[in-house]
């Protein structure tokens, strides 16, 4: 038999703002990635897209307060939906296509 613990965790205002903010900048990427892959006209590789991350962080140094491997797992998490749309389209179901987030709301 397996037990879960569940915990909740009460962070400070400093902590929350820094919790705020990490998921206002990777909704800002997610958004970003979303767009090149929206415009491209040759489907762009998660890779290919990976690479282009230091050039956002040269253009937006707000992007370098946050840590590299949560960015990749926003490109990640973007790549995922796609490929499950994709299935789900072949499969034969109706499946719309991928929303830009709004603010304050989550991935």
């Amino acid at each position: 038999m397996q037990t879960v613990h569940k915990f909740r965790l009460y962070p400070t205002s400093e902590q929350e703002q820094s919790l705020l903010f990490v998921m206002e900048v990777c909704r800002w990427v997610y958004n970003q990635f979303l767009s090149i892959w929206n415009n491209a006209a040759k489907i762009p590789g998660r890779y290919g897209l990976q690479a282009t991350l230091p050039e956002l962080k040269k253009d937006h140094p707000y992007l370098k307060k946050v840590n590299s491997k949560i960015l990749q797992m926003v490109l990640f998490m973007l790549c995922n939906n796609l490929k499950v749309l994709r299935e789900l389209k072949k499969s034969g179901r109706k499946a719309g296509r991928l929303r830009y987030n709004k603010y304050g709301q989550e991935l």
